[in-house]
């Protein structure tokens, strides 16, 4: 009798358990922004807890557990999975046309594993190696499905869409999975005759030496901070999707955009002061309920590094070493890196905003990588990853009996 009464006890919580979720449309637009549904040019089905209702928090929330995100046409455009917030497991994305695009899994929200590509007619495109500070080329298919990347090493040529349907190719070697030597960035004809390039930029073992930017094919200049090839096995529209941007041209500023994608009776009201509020007004059994929203989320803070900006100049200090010849050729200066902080307070995608040397911009990546966690930024209470920009300070500091070192800059941003 006993485990009777148990069993049904489970089966009562787990049906109250799933009541508790609603899986609904949220309409976007060609920006992802949250739209009506008459202008919405993409669909994504996702489950929103009831929770949010009673506490009155309608503005925006961490996805959990399935989605699916869908064309204007219907098609499905990929599947997945959400763990409080971050992309977890496999994840799938398709054309348009139905066939699968790409495939691959993640890990607190970053790609790890083998990523995997196909083109609109189903054969294999490319193959890449993901963990948590870089990405490693492995396999690539041209468009005529003759393997040119195998293992890592070989010849990348791939069309690209560019302005007013325009085509841009971008070609260069891989070895070793990294890129090496020379790449460029330009207009082909319909018959692949290749124009002037656009964009060069030149590599030693996958570590961006220096680029160029050319108009009417003369160099107009040149840097050695960005890398414009950026390659990633995620798509920029999950981020977007994530933080909840609203189309303005739907909603005005404020409005409780999941308040809409519930359904829900929202009434605009004014205070006193003049500030425009909204409330909700829930219907019961008992009647009509009337419950006010927060006026907007919760403010956010910035990501830190645990101990403060003291504790993290005092790492620096300690990692840093100023290479030899930067010192002997009397190289100095503060080399600007911005780097991503994810919501578990991993580092990521460490790039050089603001250049000295190479050597210095290098060392200075090296060492940032090799960070602890940091505290990540919040949104609404919620961590969420967030950009950083740290300053490296280099000084050729003469001092008696000792050799020239590093210190860093202690002065914020």
């Amino acid at each position: 009798m006993k485990q009777t009464l148990l069993l049904l006890l489970m089966l009562l919580l787990g049906f109250s358990s799933v009541q508790a979720q609603q899986e609904v449309p949220i309409y976007y637009n060609h920006k992802w922004e949250v739209t009506k549904r008459e202008t919405a040019v993409f669909t994504r089905l996702a489950f929103v807890p009831d929770s949010l209702i009673k506490a009155g928090s309608l503005f925006e929330m961490a996805f959990d557990k399935t989605v699916a995100d869908y064309y204007d046409t219907g098609q499905i455009m990929a599947r997945g999975i959400y763990v409080k917030g971050q992309k977890q497991g496999i994840w799938l994305f398709y054309h348009p046309n139905g066939q699968i695009m790409r495939q691959g899994s993640y890990e607190n929200n970053k790609p790890i594993g083998t990523w995997k590509f196909w083109r609109e007619n189903g054969k294999p495109l490319q193959e890449v190696v993901c963990d948590r500070l870089s990405v490693r080329f492995q396999n690539f298919w041209d468009d005529g499905g003759k393997q040119t990347v195998a293992h890592g090493t070989g010849t990348y040529v791939a069309l690209l869409p560019g302005e007013n349907n325009s085509q841009m190719q971008l070609k260069g070697n891989y070895i070793n999975g990294v890129r090496h030597g020379t790449w460029q960035y330009a207009p082909v004809t319909a018959d692949r005759q290749e124009g002037k390039p656009l964009i060069e930029q030149v590599y030693n073992k996958g570590m961006l030496v220096k680029g160029y930017i050319y108009a009417k094919g003369k160099k107009i200049s040149e840097y050695t901070a960005e890398d414009k090839f950026n390659l990633s096995a995620d798509l920029p529209y999950l981020a977007v999707v994530e933080k909840w941007a609203v189309d303005t041209n739907a909603f005005k500023p404020g409005y409780p955009v999941l308040a809409h994608v519930l359904k829900l009776d929202v009434q605009e009201v004014q205070e006193n002061s003049g500030t425009q509020q909204y409330q909700v007004i829930l219907q019961t059994g008992l009647g009509a309920d009337t419950l006010k929203l927060a006026k907007q989320p919760k403010p956010g803070t910035m990501p830190a590094f645990s101990g403060g900006e003291e504790a993290m100049f005092r790492f620096l200090g300690k990692n840093i070493r100023y290479p030899a010849a930067a010192q002997r050729a009397g190289i100095q200066g503060i080399v600007l890196l911005s780097l991503a902080v994810a919501a578990d307070g991993t580092i990521e995608d460490v790039k050089v905003l603001q250049s000295v040397n190479p050597l210095l911009d290098n060392e200075s990546i090296r060492v940032v990588k090799l960070m602890p966690k940091w505290e990540p930024a919040l949104s609404n209470g919620v961590p969420v990853a967030a950009s950083f920009i740290v300053p490296v300070s280099y000084r050729i500091v003469q001092q008696p009996q000792q050799q020239q070192q590093y210190n860093p800059s202690r002065r914020g941003f």
